[in-house]
């Protein structure tokens, strides 16, 4: 799964960092004793009947048409939508105000064409109200906002997009097309309201 990371307006491919799971996996084979897999070996060749192993594979093969019945969530069905955005030119303590209004924890920055600037969040502007120099509160948020930011695409599956926020310690992902124009926002809320609310689901794909 490919992620991009959206710089001052370009977009540039992220190859997905693989777990410690995903690297190993392909890696480690089983190693069985020489008289187990001859006993294996045996048992599936032979045609004979066998309750137990008969059962079992009726039982592996109901799991498997089960979990190809479940789709997998993808980031374009719970991202929020639309989009609580703000100008970059809208001042820190403007922005405050929405912040505490929409009770939101994350905005993209975004101008009048839809074209994403950067993301911003209520941390920034209270550290910049707390820290900045002069009268910090009429700065315009095109000075504090972060520019470099991780996005998703809609057909991202949500086991990626979780996985992405806990790594990157990150509350919220926005979700662009394919020229960087911002569709919609994925937060960790949304992810724990769709395990809640649409389970059972698939999200291991």
């Amino acid at each position: 799964m490919v992620f991009f990371w959206f710089d001052k307006g370009i977009q540039s491919r992220v190859d997905e960092v693989q777990s410690y799971d995903d690297r190993t996996a392909s890696s480690v084979h089983p190693v069985r004793p020489v008289r187990e897999a001859q006993r294996l070996a045996a048992e599936s060749d032979d045609e004979s009947p066998h309750p137990e192993r008969d059962s079992a594979r009726r039982a592996y093969e109901r799991a498997q048409q089960s979990a190809e019945q479940r789709p997998t969530v993808l980031a374009g069905e719970i991202a929020s939508r639309p989009v609580q955005s703000i100008p970059p030119t809208m001042t820190v303590r403007a922005s405050l105000e929405l912040f505490k209004e929409c009770r939101f924890r994350h905005m993209p920055v975004v101008d009048t064409d839809g074209s994403m600037r950067g993301i911003v969040s209520d941390r920034d502007l209270l550290r910049e109200l707390a820290e900045g120099e002069g009268d910090a509160s009429q700065r315009q948020v095109s000075d504090i906002m972060q520019t470099r930011v991780l996005t998703a695409h809609a057909d991202t599956p949500m086991r990626e997009l979780a996985r992405v926020l806990f790594r990157e310690r990150i509350g919220a992902m926005p979700v662009v097309d394919e020229e960087g124009k911002l569709t919609g926002i994925v937060t960790r809320s949304d992810i724990l309201r769709a395990l809640v609310e649409r389970a059972p689901l698939e999200v291991w794909s």
